[in-house]
C-alpha cells in the first residue's frame, strides 16, 4: 500500500512539473528577472522589488515595439533598467524563452551558435543575421565587458584602422 501511495504522489508531482509556457510580456519579464538575479545583475532587494512592482527590468524588441499580449516569435533584448547594466538577448519561440547570454566571450560564442540555428530554421535573410550578430558582438565588447565605461578600449589603444591589416 505504501508503494502505491508513493507512486501516486510521484505521478502527481511529475504531472505538475511541466515546463512553463510564457505567453505574454509579463511572463517573459518574470523569467528574465530570475536569470538576472541568478547571474548577479539583480541583488535580492532589486529582485524582490521587481516581483512586487514590475519595475526595474527592460525587455524590448530590437526592430519594432512589443505587443505585450500577442508576442511575435523572434529575438528580444533585455537588461536591468539602469544606465550601467549589462545587455542580454533572448529568443522567444513556441511560447518558451532561450536566453542568449553575451556577458563573456564563451557565452557570446554559444549565443551566436544558438542564434544561427534559430535564424536558419526560420529563414532569416543574411542581412538580418548580420544585424543581430553585430548587436551581440557590440553588446559584448562595448557594454558588457566594461559596463561603467561603455566603450571598447581596443578602438582607442588597439588596432582600429584597416590600413595596416592584410
Amino acid at each position: 500500500m505504501k508503494k502505491l501511495y508513493f507512486i501516486l504522489v510521484f505521478l502527481v508531482i511529475a504531472s505538475n512539473c511541466k515546463s512553463q509556457e510564457l505567453t505574454n510580456l509579463n511572463d517573459i519579464e518574470n523569467h528574465v528577472s530570475e536569470f538576472l538575479f541568478k547571474n548577479g545583475d539583480l541583488n535580492e532587494l532589486s529582485y524582490e522589488k521587481f516581483k512586487k512592482t514590475k519595475v526595474g527590468i527592460s525587455v524590448y524588441g530590437l526592430h519594432n515595439k512589443i505587443d505585450a499580449i500577442n508576442l511575435k516569435e523572434g529575438v528580444y533584448g533585455f537588461s536591468k533598467a539602469t544606465s550601467h547594466s549589462r545587455n542580454y538577448f533572448l529568443i522567444y519561440k513556441d511560447k518558451s524563452v532561450k536566453i542568449l547570454d553575451v556577458s563573456t566571450q564563451e557565452a557570446l560564442s554559444n549565443s551566436i551558435k544558438e542564434f544561427l540555428n534559430f535564424a536558419e530554421g526560420n529563414g532569416y535573410c543574411v542581412d538580418i543575421i548580420n544585424d543581430y550578430i553585430s548587436r551581440f558582438v557590440n553588446s559584448y565588447f562595448i557594454i558588457n565587458k566594461q559596463p561603467n565605461i561603455r566603450q571598447d578600449k581596443n578602438c582607442s589603444k588597439g588596432i582600429f584602422s584597416t590600413e595596416d591589416l592584410p
